[in-house]
């Protein structure tokens, strides 16, 4: 399960209210190792579970669809640090 195999994670947590729904943040895990994002409601915890999204990454369009529990597919942290923008459905 994603969400105990990353609850534990020292993450940042990005608003972007440009994109719909303007409530979504995204839950960025900082570090080297490979991690997904997590996408969740602004006013809570609650997961945007099987959202698809779109992620920015340097001159890179990553395509998918969240988990049951909001994460994205894993990603490095080289690919984390290049995320430029993101939305999510």
């Amino acid at each position: 399960m994603h969400a105990q195999a990353h609850a534990s994670f020292d993450a940042s947590v990005v608003e972007n209210a440009a994109h719909t729904p303007a409530t979504a943040r995204a839950v960025i895990p900082e570090g080297n190792d490979e991690a997904p994002l997590r996408f969740v409601e602004s006013d809570g915890n609650a997961a945007l579970a099987y959202r698809p999204y779109r992620l920015h990454i340097g001159a890179r369009l990553l395509l998918g669809r969240t988990d049951e529990n909001g994460f994205t597919t894993q990603l490095s942290g080289a690919e984390r640090a290049a995320l430029t923008d993101w939305e999510v459905e």
